[in-house]
């Protein structure tokens, strides 16, 4: 049948193969809370060939509850594991963890040494914003949220879920990155991670970084 893949995906997909090209192989990815295995499965549906290792991270509540058909396409688990990483991807994950998550995240990151790292559907706050965090709620069926590819678990597609999130801006994040060596290669349009929240004037901007040391 005819693939469904969702506009903020081709970005994603454009990135991975560019990398894998890049160092002339296929690569090893870790998916900071990617859910559902969007990308493996596309990927093995267009029968490309660009990936050898794709790892999920994932909190352990949703962990016990992984669909066996999801766990037979990628590995899960709950830290970044021993194996090589090429490119950490963190894509609408940032908003969803507290500060302190994201502290220990980076510092995983910075452990696990990756070639790239990926910043996708974050939305930011304006740097001349008076504030440097805000918090909204933001409410979605967790299908729309989620995953785009079928869990073969009504139950959980249907039912409705409320985030909170965190917005801040992107100069912290910047911040870190480069004092991991890493530096901004890449810079992609996507306003699918932006929330459209009066007064608080957030933008979007994908990036892939490259560490240089």
């Amino acid at each position: 049948g005819t693939l469904n893949i969702p506009p903020h995906l081709y970005g994603l997909l454009f990135i991975l193969e560019s990398v894998s090209l890049k160092l002339g192989r296929k690569i090893n990815v870790v998916d900071f809370g990617g859910g559902a295995p969007v990308i493996p499965w596309v990927v093995g549906n267009l029968g490309l060939g660009f990936l050898n290792h794709y790892r999920i991270i994932e909190q352990e509540t949703f962990l016990s509850h992984v669909p066996g058909v999801w766990a037979a396409m990628v590995t899960y688990g709950s830290d970044f594991g021993a194996d090589p990483v090429d490119i950490v991807v963190i894509s609408s994950v940032l908003p969803y963890i507290s500060a302190a998550q994201a502290d220990e995240l980076f510092g995983n990151v910075g452990r696990a040494r990756p070639r790239f790292v990926y910043l996708g559907r974050t939305s930011f706050l304006r740097d001349d914003y008076p504030l440097d965090e805000v918090y909204t709620i933001q409410e979605s069926v967790f299908k729309d949220h989620g995953p785009q590819i079928p869990t073969g678990l009504d139950e959980i597609e249907k039912r409705l879920a409320r985030y909170p999130r965190r917005h801040f801006k992107r100069t912290g994040v910047d911040e870190r990155l480069e004092k991991m060596s890493f530096q901004r290669i890449l810079t992609l349009q996507d306003d699918s991670g932006v929330s459209c929240i009066d007064g608080l004037g957030l933008y979007s901007t994908n990036s892939l970084w490259e560490r240089r040391a």
